[in-house]
């Protein structure tokens, strides 16, 4: 069965520079997530989140974006820092 993902409802000013992201939120104040937060890029997208369920670490919803092919959720340390989690299908050479 295949899964379909939901895509980003939230408007972002997406730049990619080979293997980097930057991300910026064109909003004076967001009501639906933390304002600051810091994103890691994960190999295997599946395999990761599979990781995260054997820990028992929950996630948000995985989003895709479709402008780049990526696929993103959120977790939260220990600490409630937000960290996004990021995977890309194909970068840019």
């Amino acid at each position: 069965m295949k899964r379909i993902m939901p895509k980003s409802n939230t408007r972002v000013v997406l730049m990619t520079r080979g293997n980097f992201d930057l991300h910026f939120t064109p909003v004076e104040e967001m009501e639906r997530m933390a304002p600051y937060h810091f994103a890691v890029e994960v190999d295997d997208w599946d395999d990761f989140l599979a990781h995260l369920k054997d820990l028992g670490i929950r996630h948000t919803r995985p989003i895709q974006r479709p402008e780049n092919q990526s696929k993103f959720c959120y977790i939260h340390d220990p600490d409630h820092t937000m960290i996004e989690l990021v995977w890309h299908s194909k970068r840019p050479n």
